[in-house]
């Protein structure tokens, strides 16, 4: 799946990264449930991406 079909996770303000020990929960502001995504090179592509938009990160 294209990465642009994920933009809206740091574009809409409703996610926010979570800090882990092994990485980052994407987590959903309003209902505080994580999305998985269970393609390893996605899922980097799309954290880098949040982080580039400043998007919240909470320790």
């Amino acid at each position: 799946m294209e990465l642009t079909s994920y933009k809206y996770l740091w574009e809409t303000n409703e996610y926010f990264l979570e800090k882990m020990s092994e990485g980052y929960l994407i987590m959903h502001k309003k209902n505080n449930t994580a999305l998985l995504i269970e393609d390893d090179g996605l899922y980097d592509k799309i954290v880098e991406q949040m982080i580039k938009a400043q998007c919240e990160i909470i320790d």
